[in-house]
């Protein structure tokens, strides 16, 4: 059965190989068509269209995907069919197509296929089945199952090949070009092809290579009948139009063509080839730089220089070039003519040489396309050593006894040494010393400045000499040797002490009249800010007139500043001119600087501020804001006033004390000529007629030193507070008697007499001399102690005004503004307020004297002021709140006050305790001690007293118009101070055990009623002699105080015992002391914490 049924599979597989020929066959043909229709159809649109690259491209690889397409699915799928590689058709599909061709087989042959499957698989095994299967094979193994196969349909392709056939046959003859030039351009799609046009474009630069950075220019011709107006040339993505030069002539032109690049020509429908323009590198010098290496000598380290085209080097400087390209084979140098060639060290190229003359210096690179014609040219100057420069100039400011010099040196290459040489010579121009002295340089600076100071004083020299001086640099030339230069020489001379007297002299005279100066400039200043600020009163604006005079002011008080400031310096240099002295007094000195930093004070330091402030209102109308600053200007001149008044008066205060010293030291010196004349007679070692123009000077001299005394004394009175200086007219004429005598009996040849009396002068003069001493000293005392006692009593006043004016604070808060005793909070505070100027008053006199009242003491009385006056306003205005805010401050602002003079006062009190241990003069008086003087009041009462009799005289002038209350109030609390202090300097006299000052009580008394009088605002003739009388009383209780003070003095000097220091003006002292600290701690002032620790300190230390 099996062998029957493989006869059946072999035909059916006939039949599938024919099949799949057949398919081969037809795909063949198909295919060829269909290939050959698609390539003449793009040669058909290539050959007409001229696409462009893209488009040809897109169409070739579309065309291969097209081909590769038809020959996959007509003939490589078939082939697989046909050797077997793919079997995609099975027996019983066979079958199938075999039944559908042969209508009698029909599926017979399927079912055939299919039984037999079954009886192979064992599904089924019946006989009778295995007989059928066998009948139906032997009846279908008659057909050919390969002719259902009809190969002859593929005939029907035959007209179309044969028609494509011939039309390719009849093309390529007619027009081998249709299939030739537009395949030809589809295989090179990624070039250009230009459609042919009616002209030609030759391109007539034939060399296209440049070098960089050089021109280039292209150029074309066109040749045919129809020839375009514009060419375009197309590089790097930009478009740029060829110049026309002819009708078939264009041209473009490359500037500094930088790298290679490709271009083509287009116009219209032309588009030209791409050529490509070759850029060969030219050679470039980058950069270049020397280092120089200077001669060992010279100590100077290597130095480089980087593209100078100019440099200077000293003689045998080694120079070490590196010449740094690119794109260079090598690099010429051309020294002097001679060309040395440098061989390439990566890019760098090194060359080094000694240098020993002027050169230029050529560089230039080359490579194999170029050769630099010019290159670059480096100037080399070799620098010869020269002699060094010095100029020195001599401070022609100075007038003390050191010497400033300011120099500049220089030199080309440096220096070895800088030196100060000086000579002395004796009044015959005879060499008898000199000097070299090193000056401090740097060697390697080639110029600079140098500053000398040389004290002739550090120097011994005979009198009558002179001095020669000069500086000499020298240069460090190793090879010459150093090169000296000798600077201008300066003849010097030492300054005297009389030299520098005199000068100091004439500074404070002109520094005494220029502060007079600013004073009266300040008061005129003061006055038209005054009237300028009432006269803009009437106005609405600001005027052109009343701008211009506001800058005018603005200028003078700029101008006021800047002069003030030149007198301050003025000042400081009096100041070191006076220490250069020998005798110079170390405790004057520091009163001096003292007064200088007081001068710093004199200048408000907001008056800057308010002066550019100003400036900027001027260039508004706002006549208000205007005003209110000119009040500020006129405020603040006022404290300029006070602080000139109070810088000249110690100014003076100083020159009395220190023309009061220099007298002392030039009368003990002259006393101690005259005791060593009176040797010189009585040895009779010197001729006669040197030692009567001795005696003959000695007079002279001692006539000039009592002129000079008398016009200390005449100084010393213009004083507020003059020194108690004794009279010395008995001792002037004793010292004038005995120089005569001792000169007389000289010419009688009485040496031995005339010895003695020269002696007796000289120890009246230093008698008279220790006696000013003293006196001065004793003075200066009793006005410290005196100051220190009437800064206590301000002390008082201050704290009892604090603790009045907070009492004051609290009635304010606890009552209505309608309450009737409101008014009596208002006299209050006015009374306060009075009372406080009197205070300000004395604190501004004691300034005046001593320098422990600082300037931050007059800024705080000039804030307690405002604010009296804020709280005086507000209380007219019913302003409670306002009044509260401002008793606050001005509360604050007497305790500050209060721990300000309390600091003072210890300032005062322990320079009081050194003069005291170094002096020990014993107890003191009544109120000197503590300070009260009956010469201090009575110089107060004097100045009130003044003052009365001026307001008086004005009341009589001034057609019924009076004094204000605020006046007579002011004078009551002024007269009620004095009444105080004279209360007290009384009673301390009582404790004393003195009560023979009868006369101080019934002055006391008259001052009562004077009180009294200003009270009720009478001003009158009794007043008035009634203060002469008081002046009486005052001056004959002074005179008791002076003949006291003898006294105690007398006793003192007969004390010849062991002095063990001055124990009883201590305990004295300690006692007043104890007495004020009590006082002060009892008062029942309310104190801020800061402020309380800082009064109790000051107790406990005052307690030690």
């Amino acid at each position: 059965m099996s062998s029957t049924i493989q006869i059946l599979i072999g035909k059916v597989e006939a039949y599938k190989r024919k099949f799949y020929l057949n398919q081969l066959i037809k795909g063949l043909i198909v295919s060829f068509i269909l290939i050959f229709l698609g390539y003449l159809s793009l040669n058909l649109i290539e050959y007409f269209a001229w696409l462009p690259s893209a488009f040809r491209m897109f169409l070739f690889y579309s065309f291969l995907l097209f081909l590769l397409y038809v020959v996959v699915w007509f003939v490589v799928i078939p082939i697989f069919n046909l050797v077997g590689y793919n079997k995609k058709m099975s027996v019983e599909q066979a079958a199938v197509f075999i039944g559908k061709y042969f209508p009698e087989i029909d599926d017979r042959l399927l079912n055939t296929f299919q039984l037999g499957t079954n009886y192979a698989a064992g599904l089924e095994t019946d006989d009778l089945l295995l007989a059928a299967i066998e009948q139906r094979t032997k009846k279908l193994s008659v057909f050919k199952f390969e002719n259902a196969v009809n190969m002859r349909e593929n005939l029907r392709f035959t007209p179309y090949v044969l028609i494509i056939f011939f039309c390719f046959i009849i093309v390529w003859v007619i027009s081998p070009a249709f299939f030739t030039e537009p395949s030809n351009r589809y295989i090179h799609y990624n070039q250009h092809f230009a459609k042919p046009l009616p002209f030609a474009v030759t391109l007539l630069t034939k060399n296209l290579k440049v070098m960089q950075y050089d021109d280039l220019t292209i150029d074309i011709e066109v040749t045919g009948e129809e020839i375009p107006d514009k060419f375009f040339i197309i590089f790097n993505g930009t478009t740029h139009l060829l110049e026309k030069k002819s009708t078939n002539n264009f041209e473009f032109h490359f500037s500094r063509v930088a790298e290679s690049f490709t271009f083509h020509i287009e116009s219209e429908e032309f588009k030209g080839d791409d050529y490509t323009i070759v850029v060969n590198p030219k050679p470039v010098l980058l950069s270049y730089q020397v280092e120089i290496d200077y001669p060992d000598y010279l100590q100077r380290l290597p130095e480089i220089s980087k593209e100078e085209n100019f440099i200077s080097v000293p003689t045998g400087s080694k120079l070490n070039w590196q010449f740094y390209t690119r794109d260079s084979q090598g690099v010429i140098l051309q020294m002097d003519t001679i060309p040395v060639g440098l061989k390439s060290n990566n890019g760098r190229f090194d060359y080094s040489y000694t240098i020993l003359k002027n050169q230029q210096l050529r560089v230039i690179p080359f490579n194999q396309n170029f050769t630099e014609k010019q290159g670059i040219t480096i100037i080399i100057e070799v620098i010869n050593d020269n002699y060094p420069e010095i100029n020195v100039s001599l401070e022609k400011e100075n007038l003390g006894k050191t010497n400033y010099f300011t120099g500049i040196i220089s030199d080309d290459y440096g220096f070895s040494d800088l030196r100060f040489r000086y000579k002395f010579f004796n009044a015959t121009d005879e060499i008898i010393s000199e000097g070299n002295i090193r000056v401090p340089f740097s060697a390697g600076l080639l110029q600079q400045q140098f500053y000398y100071s040389w004290n002739i004083d550090s120097i011994l020299m005979p009198e009558n000499s002179r001095i020669e001086a000069y500086f000499v640099v020298f240069d460090c030339d190793r090879i010459g040797g150093p090169k000296q230069r000798k600077s201008s020489t300066f003849q010097l001379k030492l300054i005297t002490d009389k030299e520098i007297d005199s000068l100091i002299r004439h500074d404070e005279k002109e520094i005494a009249d220029q502060l007079d100066k600013l004073k009266n400039e300040n008061k005129k200043l003061k006055f038209e800010y005054d009237e300028l600020a009432k006269s803009l009163m009437m106005k609405e604006k600001l005027d052109w007139k009343d701008k211009n005079q506001l800058q005018a002011l603005l200028d003078r008080q700029q101008k006021l500043q800047s002069n003030f400031e030149d007198l301050k310096e003025k000042q400081q240099s009096m100041i070191e001119l006076n220490k250069d002295k020998n005798t110079a007094n170390e405790l004057l000195a520091q009163k001096q600087e003292d007064i200088q930093k007081l001068f710093d004070d004199v200048i408000p330091e907001d008056l800057k501020k308010m002066m550019e402030e100003l400036k900027e209102l001027l260039k508004e109308t706002n006549k208000d804001k205007v005003k209110e600053m000119l009040e500020k200007f006129k405020e603040s001149s006022s404290e300029i006033e006070k602080m000139l008044d109070r810088d000249l008066a110690l100014l003076n205060q100083l020159k009395v004390e220190k023309e009061l010293n220099e007298f002392i030291e030039q009368l003990k010196k002259l006393s101690e000529s005259a005791k060593n004349l009176g040797d010189s007679l009585k040895s009779g070692e010197s001729k006669d007629k040197d030692l009567a123009n001795e005696i003959e000077k000695n007079q002279d001299d001692f006539k000039k030193l009592t002129q000079e005394l008398d016009s200390i004394q005449s100084k010393n009175k213009k004083l507020e507070q003059p020194f108690d200086l004794p009279p010395t007219d008995e001792k002037e004429n004793s010292v004038n008697q005995k120089m005569e005598e001792s000169k007389d009996k000289m010419s009688e040849g009485d040496m031995e007499n005339a010895g003695e009396k020269q002696e007796e002068a000289g120890d009246e003069m230093e008698e008279m001399a220790d006696q000013l001493a003293m006196s001065m000293e004793e003075s200066m005392e009793e006005q410290l102690a005196e100051d220190a006692q009437q800064l206590r009593n301000l002390l008082e006043n201050v704290l009892r005004a604090s603790n009045e004016q907070e009492q004051l604070l609290n009635r304010v808060k606890s009552i209505d503004d309608d309450d009737p005793g409101f008014n009596e909070i208002v006299i209050k505070q006015k009374s306060l307020k009075d009372g406080f100027m009197v205070v300000e008053d004395s604190l501004i006199a004691l300034a005046k004297r001593q320098v422990a009242i600082q300037q931050f003491v007059f800024d705080e009385l000039k804030s307690i002021k405002n604010q009296f006056g804020i709280s005086l306003g507000a209380l007219n205005e019913r302003y409670l709140a306002k009044v509260l805010e401002s008793d606050q401050y001005t509360i604050m602002g007497l305790n500050n006050l209060a721990l300000m003079l309390s600091e003072a006062l210890n300032e005062m009190e322990q320079k009081m305790g050194k003069e005291s241990s170094m002096g020990g003069k014993g107890k003191p008086k009544p109120g000197k001690g503590s300070g009260k003087s009956v010469k201090g009041m009575k110089q107060m009462q004097e100045a009130l007293g003044k003052k009365m009799k001026q307001k008086g005289e004005q009341q009589g002038k001034s057609s019924g118009q009076g004094m204000t209350s605020e006046e007579f109030a002011k004078m009551a609390a002024e007269q009620e101070a004095i009444r105080q202090q004279l209360q007290q300097y009384l009673d301390e006299l009582k404790k004393e055990g003195n009560l023979g000052e009868g006369g101080l009580q019934n002055a006391i008394k008259d001052m009562e009623k004077i009180e009294e009088d200003l009270v009720n605002k009478r001003l009158n003739r009794e007043m008035i002699d009634r203060q002469q009388e008081i002046m009486s009383r005052l001056l004959e209780s002074e005179k008791a105080e002076k003949e006291r003070d003898q006294e105690e003095r007398r006793e003192s000097n007969e004390f010849k015992g062991d002095n063990k220091g001055n124990l009883g003006d201590k305990l004295s002292y300690k006692r007043l002391d104890k007495e004020q600290s009590d006082l002060l701690l009892k008062a029942p002032v309310e104190l801020r914490p800061y402020y309380r620790s800082k009064a109790n300190e000051y107790f406990m230390q005052i307690n030690k």
